[in-house]
This record gives C-alpha cells, structure tokens and sequence, in this order.
C-alpha cells in the first residue's frame, strides 16, 4: 500500500491526474489598478463579460502580474512587499510566497510550474507545483512580462534593455528580439505566435517563432497587459488610457471597459468546475493488452475535447517509447494520430496542454452527446510495451454536456505497471461507483483476466479514501441498490461521495496477481 501511495505522489507532483488550466471559459476579467499617487492603495478589478465592474480585492500595495492557478486561486504580485498574494473567490487573502525582490510578471507553464520575473533580483524565479522554490536564470537586466510557449520556453522583457530574453526549461539564455519598447506583457495566440504588448511604442507587436516581427496592433495609449478569452477575443488594458479594449479575431475593436485607474495586468478567471479530466495509466501491451480508455459524453450539446497518448513525458522509467492514439464511437474510427505534432499541432498548441513530448499523441475533436459512448485506444510503434497514459481533457465546460462513466480495461501488473483510473469531481460534489472487474472478462472472451483484483481510492494529496478486495465484504447492500453490483464475488467495488477535488483509483491484483483488468468509474444519484 505504502508503493501505491508514493507511485500516486510522484504522478501528482507531476502534474498528472489533477486539473490543468485550459484557455479561460468566459467568466469575469481581473486586471491589477495601481494608484500612481499612492502606491499601497492598489486594487484588483473584476469585470463581467457584459462590462459590469466591481472591486475584487484592495487595498494592494502595487499589484502587478496577476494569474489563475489550477484551483481558481488568484496570484497578485505585489512590488513593494516582495509577496505574491493567492486570493480564494470569496477574497480570503494567504501569502503564497515572501522575500523576493520586485515580483512583476507571472505565468504557468502547462505543467503547472510558475514563473515570476523578479525586477530588482534581474532573475527568473520558478516555482514547481509542490510550491518548490528555484531560479531558472539570473542575469536579466530589470525583467517585466513574461510568459511560456508550449515548449516550456520563458520569454521576459527587460525594463530598460530593449531585449526579450528566451530562457529554455535548462536555465540557458538567448536574446529572442531587440528594439522593444517597454515589453509589459508577454503572451502567445492560437498558432504558436507571441503578442507583445510594447507600452512605449503605443503598439501590439507579433513575433513568429523563428523571431519575424511584425506590427499586430497600433494606437493604444500605454498598452500594458494582454490576455486571450476562450473565443479569441484579445484584451489590451492601456495603462495611461484608463481603459480596456477588445479585439475580435475578426479585429474588430471595442472599448470593453473604461474610467479604470491605470490598469496593467489581467486575467479571466475559468469557469466554476472546469476545467475537468479523466485519465488512465498502466503497462501497454500488444494485441488484448493495450491500452483501452472508455467514456460517455453525457447532455445535449457536442463536447470539445483533447485526447492524449502520453509515454516519454510520463516521469517514470519503462515508459512507452512512441504511443499511437486512435479515438473511436460506435461506428467507428474517429480519427488517429502517432506524433502530436503532425497533424492538428495549431489547434493543440491552443488549448494550452500539448503534450511534452514530441513523440507523445493529441487529438482535438468536437463530440456529440446524448450518452455517446468513446473509446481511446493507445499502443506503441512498431508493437512497443512501457507504461503509458491516455487523458480526455474537457475544453468547453460552458456547454450543456459533461464526460463522464469512466472506463479503462489492460494488463494489470505488479510495481508501477498497476492500472490506474484518475478523475475530477466537479460541480457539488459527487457520489459515484468505482468497480474493479476482472473474472467477469473471462465470459467475454478476455484471456488471461485478473482472478482477485482489489481497489484503492486515492485523493489529490495521496491519502487514501476507501480500499476494497471483494465487493459484498462491506458495502454489499449499498452496491446492489446501484444496480451496479459486479458479477464476481471476487471483484471489487466502492460506493463513495467524494467532494470536489482531483482522485484516483489504482487496480492492483491480491497477493501480486496479474492478468487483463478494468477499472470503471460511475456516478451515481
């Protein structure tokens, strides 16, 4: 059991089986006011979709950048204090980190590592999502904006150098642009390109990435922050306009809010719930004992969606060397991908989680609902075997259709190479059904099935929740009243209601067994 645990602590840490901040849902924007006269008298906006404002937190001694974490917690970054504030929905203020020297720009990278430039240090500073404190790169005369491509590459602009500076995920710097005025806020768009908003020039820069420059957007007073909504809109806050204007992909421009008191950094907040994943991990095999992941899409309108085959980037030894992915309903195959890259590598760049190998597989697809059911197929080149993992990532939780009854059935081993199920309860809890088969395969011509398995749930922090060997040894009355009762006496299952939060269910064989497994995840009324 101690195993189980630690091998769940190193996925997590990881980033893997938790939430991942997607591009934001449409929910409220929050930009950072500084009171120029009086800088300990700053405040943090938050406005609606329709305009409405409304004052979120204050006062905030020179707040400056400012982002959502995975848990829809507010980082403000505070000069003066040398703090970087988290703030719950409900403004209950903690201090999520103290004593640096001049914290300005923020951003995460899809892995959920936080980068902070810090202006008066001339340094990176990285925080790893277990709040692990480290400099990533020193040397960088007076940083600002900062953000991450989706190779995990930091760009930050200096104060007075006129560079932006690349720094690699290994700490080695190169200067990425010269001849930037002011570069306050740093992000990238759909198509892998970097908007730069250049406050002295009065202009919207785009860089390619092979560094071509271009003019995207002029005639802003002061352009100081910029952020993307879920439908391509771009939001520029101009700093000595007192205002916040909006771009449609179209660019058409509004002016989105105004009278604000010299507005910098912002940030929309996701939506309440979202973003949500489900995601598998076991031993792919060839033939029956690759890996088969399950779900249904539930509601009334189609569900976008990201499907990944991860194998090189799963921080595990014997991984799978090159997974291919294939999607497929009930007619059939939907579509397949081997390298993430080849094929819709825009549209997975864009949803801000693609992969971290350039062997691992992707695919985006819009599905319908009404209880479809899909099936994620994941096996190695060439009949390769390692570890490897299949997650379905919700893009759009704004619509009427939700992913749910989880599924995944393979090769059940000892160590690492167990199976594991990990899920999100969003949205008020849950109370759901978590099922280990594996004699009842036997009677649908599944060779080599798991004889004995047992379950175990696990929370986010790695704590056990419940732990089952045969089904009716404890909840037998309440698992029957599910109508999900399995079919052997030697199957496991567990009846829980479970809080909002990140869980995982591990399928293991009693006294070491091995064989063909599933693991299955219901939720239940």
């Amino acid at each position: 059991m101690k195993q189980l645990q630690k091998l769940f602590r190193t996925l997590a840490l990881a980033g893997l089986f938790l939430p991942t901040q997607l591009f934001a849902a449409a929910g409220d924007l929050y930009v950072t006011s500084i009171d120029e006269t009086t800088p300990a008298n700053g405040e943090v906006i938050a406005i609606s979709p329709n305009g409405a404002k409304r004052r979120f937190v204050g006062p905030v001694p020179d707040p400056y950048g400012i982002v959502f974490d995975r848990t829809r917690q507010l980082l403000v970054a505070s000069d003066p204090s040398n703090n970087i504030y988290k703030y719950a929905p409900n403004a209950t203020r903690t201090t999520f980190a103290s004593g640096l020297s001049g914290p300005i720009g923020m951003a995460f990278d899809s892995a959920g590592n936080l980068y902070v430039a810090s202006i008066r240090s001339n340094s990176i500073i990285k925080f790893a999502p277990d709040g692990t404190r480290s400099t990533l790169a020193t040397g960088i005369n007076r940083p600002l904006g900062i953000g991450v491509d989706a190779d995990g590459n930091v760009y930050t602009g200096g104060l007075t150098s006129g560079l932006i500076t690349k720094v690699t995920p290994d700490g080695t710097k190169t200067v990425f642009a010269t001849d930037v005025a002011r570069a306050y806020s740093i992000i990238f768009d759909r198509q892998g390109n970097m908007l730069v908003a250049e406050r002295d020039a009065g202009v919207v820069s785009k860089f390619t990435p092979q560094g071509a420059k271009s003019t995207f957007l002029s005639g802003f007073s002061s352009p100081f922050g910029l952020v993307f909504d879920s439908n391509g809109n771009l939001f520029i806050s101009e700093h000595d306009g007192a205002q916040i204007r909006k771009v449609t992909p179209e660019g058409v421009r509004s002016v989105f809010a105004a009278q604000l008191r010299s507005p910098a950094f912002m940030a929309i907040e996701p939506a309440e719930g979202s973003p949500v994943n489900i995601s598998s991990r076991m031993h792919v095999g060839t033939n029956e004992n690759v890996l088969i992941g399950g779900f249904i899409v539930t509601g009334t309108q189609p569900k976008r969606v990201i499907v990944r085959a991860l194998g090189p980037s799963v921080p595990l030894s014997g991984t799978l060397a090159d997974p291919i992915l294939e999607l497929h309903d009930s007619s059939g195959l939907i579509a397949s991908n081997d390298n993430w890259r080849t094929d819709q590598q825009a549209e997975i760049i864009a949803t801000g989680i693609p992969p971290g190998n350039d062997l691992d597989s992707a695919i985006v697809a819009t599905l319908p609902a009404n209880g479809s059911a899909y099936t994620a197929i994941v096996r190695g080149v060439n009949s390769g075997t390692g570890i490897g993992l299949v997650e379905v990532y919700d893009l759009d939780s704004a619509v009427d259709a939700k992913l749910g009854n989880i599924s995944t059935r393979g090769l059940v081993q000892a160590g690492d190479n167990v199976l594991i199920g990990g899920f999100i309860v969003s949205e008020n809890g849950a109370r759901v059904v978590v099922r280990a088969i594996g004699p009842s395969l036997l009677d649908h011509g599944v060779g080599n099935a798991l004889l004995d398995p047992t379950v175990t749930l696990f929370n986010a922090n790695g704590d056990i929740v419940a732990t089952c060997n045969n089904w009716r040894e404890a909840q037998e009355s309440a698992i029957t009243q599910t109508g999900l009762a399995p079919g052997n006496d030697l199957e496991a299952a567990l009846v829980v209601t479970l809080a909002n939060g990140a869980y995982t269910a591990v399928v293991s064989g009693q006294n070491g067994g091995t064989g063909v497994g599933l693991v299955e995840i219901y939720s239940v009324l």
